[in-house]
């Protein structure tokens, strides 16, 4: 069976859109992250007026997870797209999410654990070919 020309491939992005391929890509990362022991709290989710990609958390940390997908093999990598300013908004979203988990753990039974640290990380997607690559602690909130 023929494969795709590289002008079909980008005919087929094209026909997708930014927003069904950013959704596909989130998809994708999320059940990446599951089958490697992460548990999944919220995706898509608004904290502080800030979109957050995923929310996971693996042993006691909170993983703040901004994904970046594109529909084909580019020359740069998806993930440099996150600027010092969308840096800025996820640590705005993460004190938040921090801020709500700490209000309702209080009159909450004990089974309700506070998370040790944060970790913002990037998993950047492509498409085609296939590839995903997780960047666990991409930067830290001081980074501006």
């Amino acid at each position: 069976m023929p494969t795709p020309s590289t002008s079909s491939r980008a005919r087929q992005s094209r026909f997708l859109g930014h927003h069904v391929v950013g959704r596909v890509g989130e998809l994708l990362a999320a059940l990446w992250l599951l089958v490697r022991g992460y548990r999944i709290l919220a995706r898509n989710t608004r904290h502080g007026g800030v979109e957050l990609d995923i929310l996971a958390r693996r042993r006691d940390v909170l993983h703040v997870v901004e994904v970046k997908c594109r529909a084909r093999r580019d020359a740069w990598a998806p993930g440099i797209a996150v600027g010092p300013a969308k840096r800025a908004r996820l640590e705005r979203g993460a004190r938040a999410t921090l801020a709500e988990a700490g209000r309702q753990r209080r009159g909450q039974p004990a089974a309700v654990h506070p998370f040790a640290s944060v970790s913002f990380d990037v998993v950047e997607v492509w498409l085609w070919p296939p590839r995903l690559r997780h960047h666990v602690g991409a930067f830290r909130c001081d980074e501006r």
